[in-house]
């Protein structure tokens, strides 16, 4: 097909064309959706009949004025996806300046954006400000489109509401003429794209103004590409007829980059899809036109759920019929009728309602209230029994015809009076006898044989009366006793047709049974599949929110400060922790201290891959104030985030209190993963003793709120909770050599950390340092760094200068420092592997900093403690949440039996346990558990509630509508007549039997049932006491009965009740076994993770123990005897402690089993 104008453009009022929608709507198969946009004259018409594999197609002009009006589609096979049409979407160029209204540009680049999977935006020349000042219309998006019809008052739409919904981002650049070079080195399209996005820093309106626009691309459009182009040919002339020049008359370098992008575009490009992966075809694309442009026209902003909504419909009401059209198609072949039997009908029925329900769950979507499923029920449903009637009526027609044939020789002997001759009887009952058995013989005979048969029987009642009578072979006993014969056969007869008729009824309620739960099994299948679509797109929502609030603070916004310092007194900063609030991804937490003024803040900003971030100073004052944070994406961990705090520089002498460096130091250590001490020039005794903040360490912070009087808290019990050890060492001039060899950094380090062999009180101040780094850190690593620059004035503005300008040396050493970081700094995590993400880390810098300002010691417990009541608390709620949730989508109220709902919350409680255990850490008492148990009892009683009152609700109104024949005959007086109490107790048995037959009534249905029965009990009295046909014995045992019945009843209630109360016990039980279950695993992996720290505890201090013994300080290695004792004491109780652990927690739980047991016990 040609394009065609799919949206039009007339006097700046938008329309849709028919006959575009009409093609669209004769595509059943996936789309791929590429639209492109651009100020207009700048060759996108050209470049989109590329893409179709022409010259010709989208018209291509040739003077100022813009050709293309509107939006114009052409329809063409996918070059490389099989069963898919590629749409291509040229829009009229933006910027014309004969438009009288510039808001029409905004609503022709958002239709593009919204109906596209690749969205192409085609400029000239170069990406520079003013190209990106003419793209202003991204910046209008969130104005121009609503995600939600009416979003809550407490909700509002972010940018990343529209991830779901918007396509890929092409920036194409025509005409290009520069080099693909920054600072001298090649770079990509796609890195000359980026760094043109790169917010510029400045609070300027200009630079905000300039930065919105790059802002707006990177939020809104996460997967973007850059292609650049040659001009086509530098002959004007032929560019002027470019359509009719070949490809070997372009440019060479035009067709290598158009045949890239096309490539690019084929194999790329995706289906358009909407939330939830619902994948848009043809007919599908059409809907959502029609939508966009009558709420543009309609004065109203486009909105993406309207939009879905109304293509759910006209999909679902599609899919809806294309299931029914199978469902009767395929019973329509596989269906011989009549059948043989009943159940051959409802075995193909349900192999043919399967696929139906199939066909309908892969083609509908956002059914939420299941009304087109129910829809297509109701439809297989009615079908269904117009196959059930023609089967029924081919049954009878067959027989009839049969049946005449057969009975052809039995009616010529009645006729020609064969048998009304002495002995006749006899003779008549064997044919009949034979015909019958001939009868039986027929193949296939259906669902009515019988009924046929018996009817043929029935007419011949009269026929063999007189026949017996006029045998006179036969005394006058030997007629009665014949007759009486012939009515218990007759009788015998009418009982079989009625058990086959139960039979039949028996197998319809079973096969509508296996029906529901086949629409059920389906239905939680494809919510199951929905669920993991939203999921994935809501973590791609938060993995990008999180990703580029990030990447534009270290550019906008600049580091934050965690922690102020005014006038020696720490606080906490609101906004810092708002951050790290939102972060909920596992943290990498590098802190570097050391003395002011020796480049921490250059080195933490070469590992944010930015020269700048943390300020530099150029003066004697230290810049740093506090502890500075910076959040960026881990550059090699996925899913994690790097937190590099920067803090204030020691020992500036302008400070009035010491002990503020001694915070500082300590609150680093607490907070890091990785803490990198930087110092200058080497690591010598005066460096060691500049570090003598690491000796004070344990006075500074504690690991037990109160530990035991005969506990001592050592050194290595911190090992656990502190985080590995770096040192930096900056403009170091010395070679790295030891008697004449070359040794490696850590060999540096570690000979500079060896001890002092002396016992004078002065050696043993200058070893404190070493022994304190070497027992604090068993992980310790040295990087040493040439100075970056040899210029002084260089040296002043190192932020400015690229890298190919700093020192060889220290471009090589700072490269080999940023990756070891990368790769080997590991995730901040508590005792026990707890690992810590943004918003536990939050709570903990409270936690320490309120008691640093409190005037006590920074508690490790306590601060865990603190922590884990708010994670534990947040726990309870998601899980509590998560119950609740999954409960109202699996339910279908009310449920056929009790033990049905229970197996549902059993199923929604066990997930809401594992997601309790998974977030929850520390609950030592299982106070936050036994919580959750409660929340989720509570709920699972609210829902048992609510399940009998729509079971109260649906039965009463049924049996309001059952009842209504029988209250008539009541109320006309149909039953007080004489033998009318027999017609009663008939009719309210036929309307018993009626009530039972009746699908899923629920849990309460039989006591509705007696409940309506009470209530009548006076008016089957008062129908009793009026049956004259009745002797008054007949009355007194009508109503013997009557209350032997009610009693029945009665206990049938009781009965149930009890076995109600049972089922609810064991699914307590299940529960807390389930509770035991979680709980026991989450135990073990704790425990294991806890002897694994004990061990490497264990094994550091063995180690420090062997070097002493090594380096001759024999009284040092003995003091450590006991620690290792001691510790190997702690590891043999952990071990021991599972047997008590599991005694203690199954007595907690048999008394909550007891306690439940007697509640139970009591009700009975």
């Amino acid at each position: 097909m040609d394009p065609i104008c799919l949206v039009r453009n007339q006097n700046n009022q938008l329309t849709v064309n028919p006959r575009a929608l009409k093609i669209l709507e004769q595509i059943s198969q996936p789309v791929v959706v590429v639209a492109i946009a651009g100020l207009y004259r700048t060759g996108k018409s050209y470049l989109m009949n590329r893409l179709a594999g022409q010259n010709h197609g989208f018209r291509l002009g040739s003077t100022v004025r813009s050709e293309t009006k509107g939006i114009w589609m052409w329809c063409v096979p996918h070059p490389s996806k099989e069963n898919h049409t590629l749409v291509l979407l040229d829009t009229e160029g933006l910027g014309d300046v004969e438009k009288g209204d510039s808001k029409n540009d905004s609503w022709i680049f958002a239709l593009a954006v919204l109906l596209s999977s690749t969205f192409v935006y085609n400029s000239m020349s170069t990406i520079n400000h003013q190209a990106l000042e003419q793209l202003h219309y991204v910046t209008e998006l969130t104005e121009l489109i609503r995600t939600k019809s009416s979003p809550s008052s407490n909700e509002e739409e972010g940018s990343a509401e529209f991830l779901s919904f918007f396509p890929d981002f092409i920036w194409t650049v025509r005409d290009f003429t520069l080099e693909l070079e920054l600072d001298g080195y090649p770079i990509t399209e796609d890195e000359y794209l980026e760094n043109a996005l790169t917010l510029i820093p400045g609070k300027d309106p200009k630079v905000q103004n300039s930065n919105m626009t790059r802002e707006c691309i990177r939020k809104f459009f996460p997967k973007r590409k850059c292609f650049v182009f040659d001009r086509p040919t530098n002959d004007r002339k032929l560019l002027l007829r470019v359509t009719e020049l070949s490809d070997n008359q372009l440019d060479v370098n035009f067709q290598k980059q158009s045949k890239d992008f096309c490539s690019y575009i084929f194999t790329r490009a995706k289906p358009k899809t909407l939330r939830g992966g619902i994948t848009v075809t043809g007919g599908g694309l059409g809907t959502l036109v029609e939508a966009y442009v009558d709420a543009i026209n309609s004065g109203g902003v486009p909105c993406l759920e309207n939009a879905v909504i109304t293509l759910a419909e006209r999909e679902n009401s599609a899919a809806v019929q294309k299931a029914a059209d199978h469902y009767s198609e395929q019973m329509t072949q596989r269906l011989n009728l009549p059948t043989d039997t009943l159940q051959e009908l409802l075995e193909v029925h349900a192999a043919c309602e399967k696929e139906a329900i199939a066909i309908f769950m892969e083609r509908s979507f956002k059914d939420d209230k299941r009304m087109f499923q129910k829809k297509l029920v109701d439809i297989m449903e009615k079908t269904k029994d117009s196959f059930m009637i023609q089967n029924e009526e081919a049954s009878v027609k067959y027989y009839e015809a049969e049946l005449k044939q057969l009975s052809e020789s039995l009616m010529k002997s009645i006729s020609g009076g064969t048998f009304f001759v002495p002995g006749g009887h006899s003779l008549y009952l064997e044919a009949r006898n034979k015909f019958e058995q001939d009868y039986k013989l027929v193949p296939r005979k259906g669902a009515k044989a019988n009924q046929v048969l018996q009817s043929f029987l029935q007419s011949q009642a009269e026929v063999e009366e007189a026949i017996l009578q006029a045998d006179q072979a036969l005394t006058d006993a030997d007629k009665a006793m014949a007759a009486e014969c012939a009515k218990k056969d007759a009788a015998k007869r009418e009982q079989e047709l009625l058990r086959e008729k139960q039979n039949e009824e028996k197998q319809k309620m079973e096969a509508q049974e296996r029906s529901f739960k086949e629409n059920l099994a389906q239905l939680q299948e494809k919510m199951d599949r929905e669920r993991e679509n939203l999921r994935r797109e809501q973590e791609m929502m938060l993995e990008h929110k999180l990703k580029i609030p990030m990447t534009s603070r270290a550019t906008k916004m600049d580091p934050i400060c965690l922690v102020e310092n005014r006038k020696n007194q720490l606080s906490v900063n609101p906004k810092a922790l708002k951050i790290l609030d939102e972060i909920s991804q596992p943290l990498v937490v590098v802190a570097i201290v050391g003395l002011y003024r020796t480049g921490k803040s250059y080195l933490m900003n070469r590992l944010a891959e930015q020269n700048h971030g943390f300020r530099l100073g150029s003066t004697v004052r230290s810049e740093t104030k506090g502890i500075w944070m910076w959040c960026v994406p881990h550059p090699s961990k996925e899913n994690h985030i790097l937190v590099l705090l920067d803090t204030e520089g020691l020992g500036n002498v302008e400070k009035e209190d010491s002990k503020n460096d001694l915070w500082i130091f300590a609150l680093a250590v607490l907070l890091s993963s990785t803490f990198i001490y930087n110092s200058m020039n080497s690591i010598n005794d005066q460096a060691l003793q500049q570090l003598h903040y690491v000796t004070e360490l344990t006075e500074l912070i504690r690991t037990k709120s109160s530990p035991s009087s005969d506990e001592v808290e050592d050194s290595a019990r911190f090992v656990s909770f502190f985080p590995d050890f770096i040192w930096t060492v900056r403009d170091f001039m010395l070679e790295l050599e030891l008697d004449g060899n070359s040794i490696t950094e850590d060999e540096y380090l570690e000979n500079a950390l060896k001890l002092i062999p002396d016992e004078g009180p002065q050696i043993q101040n200058f070893n404190l340092p070493r022994e304190c780094i070497r027992k604090f850190f068993p992980k310790r690593k040295c990087f040493v760094f040439d100075r970056p620059a040899s210029n002084k004035k260089q040296l002043l503005h190192l932020e400015e200068m690229p890298d190919n300008q700093l020192d060889e040396n220290f471009q090589k050493q700072s490269k080999d420092f940023c990756s070891y970081i990368y790769t080997h700094a590991k995730t901040k995590a508590l005792k026990e592997g707890i690992t810590v993400t943004g918003k536990r880390l939050g709570p903990l810098v409270e936690a320490y900093v309120n008691a640093i300002n409190s005037g006590s010691v920074p508690c490790l417990e306590n601060a865990v403690t603190t922590l884990a009541q708010l994670e534990n608390s947040a726990a309870v709620q998601k899980a509590a949440d998560h119950y609740s949730e999954q409960m109202a989508q699996r339910l279908s109220l009310p449920t056929d039996t009790l033990q049905e709902l229970l197996e549902v919350h059993a199923a929604c409680e066990k997930e809401a346990i594992a997601v309790f255990m998974e977030c929850s850490f520390k609950d030592e008492n299982q106070d936050f558990q036994l919580k959750l148990a409660i929340m989720i009892n509570k709920k699972k009683d609210d829902f048992l509630l609510q399940n009998e009152e729509a079971s109260v609700r649906y039965c009463q109104a049924e049996l309001k509508k059952l009842s209504e024949p029988l209250m008539m005959s009541i109320s006309e007086g149909t039953f007080f007549v004489p033998g009318g109490h027999h017609c009663y107790l008939e009719a309210r048995n036929k309307f018993e039997e009626n009530y039972k037959l009746i699908p899923r009534k629920g849990v309460k249905a039989n006591q509705v049932l007696q409940s309506f029965l009470q209530s009548q009990a006076e008016v089957e009295a008062a129908i009793l006491k009026a049956d004259q046909a009745l002797t008054d014995a007949d009355k007194a045992m009508a109503e013997e009965r009557t209350k032997r019945q009610a009693a029945e009843m009665k206990q049938d209630l009781l009965t149930q009740e009890l076995n109600d109360e049972k089922q609810k016990m064991e699914a307590q039980e299940r529960s807390h076994k389930e509770n035991i279950a979680q709980l026991k695993e989450k135990f073990e992996v704790e425990r294991e993770n806890l002897l694994r720290e004990q061990e490497a505890v264990l094994a550091h201090k063995l180690k420090v123990q062997e070097e002493m013994l090594a380096e001759g300080f024999e009284r040092k290695a003995s003091e450590l005897h006991e620690e290792i004792l001691r510790l190997q004491k702690e590891i043999e109780r952990t071990k021991d402690d599972r047997l008590l652990e599991n005694v203690r927690l199954l007595t907690q739980i048999g008394l909550i089993l007891m306690a439940s047991r007697s509640r139970f016990l009591n009700r009975v």
